[in-house]
């Protein structure tokens, strides 16, 4: 077992003395085959570790080291003479003066320095570096919109594809005489959603889409029946025995043809009832009639 395993790392040492210098180049100091050392154009400088100096003061080079003294409560003589005492605490300040040693071989010191980055760009190396690859690159996953058109106006988007979940605007136009009434909304093969007239705003909804593909179906446009402002209503409200007032004009007997509006409040002033298409909940006691346009609804 261990004569294999000292093959193997055998084996390896070889390989990786076959292998370029150029390889084994950190990419921080930008060396390469066309850039194998570093210059004084480039501004590489090496980290160096400090090292402190050993130097030991003595007599040659000046050093003295400051004392501050300390006062006693000695009193001196009456000729002015102060002797301390033995133990009084009194020190005497000594002013103290800084070494004049030079670093030198001898005692070792050694600055430190930071290393600098080499400034180095191989336009050669860039431009390799650039070239396409061989290996293919799997393309993102798409997603499509599909819209099943009905009949009487149509639903459009904004977009009708996408790599990730992103909203859409649908936009509704619904053909003249058409009013919208619902559409579903698929994603995959579960609905996710139901549009009605109340999902858009000004004509227009904004939908959150999932990541997958989305299939708004089975979209519904109702006709209308009569469309406001159409021809006049050519039924007669009979007048008998009583004037009506209609909008401010005053009708007594004979055939009134009322204008396309789809409901007229009738203010009636006498005792008979009229014939036509008269609301029952109006309050005839009142004389008040509500007279429904047959050719509106």
């Amino acid at each position: 077992m261990k004569k294999r395993i000292l093959s193997m790392m055998l084996v390896l040492c070889m390989v990786l003395g076959m292998m370029p210098v150029s390889a084994f180049a950190a990419e921080a100091d930008n060396l390469c085959d066309h850039h194998t050392e570093h210059t004084a154009d480039c501004g590489y400088v090496a980290a160096v570790e400090g090292s402190p100096c050993n130097h030991a003061h003595d007599e040659t080079c000046g050093y003295i080291e400051a004392v501050e003294g300390v006062s006693c409560a000695c009193v001196a003589a009456e000729d002015g003479t102060l002797t301390h005492a033995e133990g009084c605490g009194y020190v005497e300040a000594v002013e103290g003066s800084p070494c004049t040693h030079v670093h030198d071989e001898v005692c070792g010191y050694a600055e430190a320095a930071e290393e600098r980055p080499c400034t180095y760009e191989c336009a050669d190396c860039a431009a390799v570096s650039e070239e396409p690859s061989d290996t293919p690159v799997e393309p993102a996953e798409s997603y499509t919109l599909t819209i099943e058109q009905g009949e009487g106006g149509t639903i459009t988007a904004d977009q009708y594809s996408w790599t990730e979940p992103t909203e859409i605007t649908f936009t509704l136009t619904p053909e003249e005489g058409y009013t919208f009434v619902s559409a579903e909304v698929y994603g995959g093969t579960d609905q996710i959603a139901w549009l009605t007239p109340e999902s858009f705003t000004d004509g227009t909804c904004i939908f959150g889409v999932p990541g997958s593909d989305v299939t708004v179906q089975n979209i519904v446009f109702e006709q209308n029946t009569t469309e406001p402002g159409g021809e006049e209503d050519t039924t007669p409200a009979e007048v008998t025995g009583v004037s009506v007032t209609v909008d401010g004009v005053t009708y007594t007997e004979g055939d009134v043809t009322i204008t396309p509006t789809s409901t007229i409040t009738l203010t009636v002033t006498g005792t008979s009832l009229l014939n036509g298409n008269f609301d029952n909940t109006v309050d005839y006691a009142n004389g008040l009639y509500l007279y429904v346009n047959p050719d509106y609804f």
